[in-house]
């Protein structure tokens, strides 16, 4: 565990190991988590279909695992940024009709073949 909670120095905007020692990329989440949860309250008002909800959650969940790991940037914040993201790359291009990678039937709750 302790080193999972090992300090990483990724970005040239980080200045140290401090909790503010990224703050645009920190505060540009905001963003993400201020959208995601404004078309979440959109979409219920709409009474739109599960999966557009799907999508606002999955957009404020990018913004909440991007703040995390560009405030507290360690191990394991790393995953709580690059899963959320990857997820909601491959639901958006399953939505658009991309095709998927080979791996994907190995995924099957994130698989593209799921979402199709």
């Amino acid at each position: 565990m302790e080193n999972l909670l090992r300090h990483v120095d990724l970005y040239c905007e980080r200045t140290g190991p401090e909790y503010w020692a990224e703050p645009l990329n920190a505060l540009s989440n905001l963003a993400f988590i201020a959208a995601g949860l404004w078309f979440l309250v959109k979409f219920r008002r709409e009474r739109r279909d599960g999966w557009t909800e799907t999508l606002a959650w999955m957009v404020t969940a990018v913004g909440i695992g991007s703040w995390l790991f560009h405030t507290h940037a360690n191990q394991l914040t790393i995953y709580a940024d690059v899963i959320p993201i990857a997820i909601f790359s491959m639901r958006s291009a399953a939505i658009s009709g991309l095709p998927g990678p080979p791996w994907s039937p190995c995924l099957p709750s994130i698989s593209w073949q799921s979402a199709r």
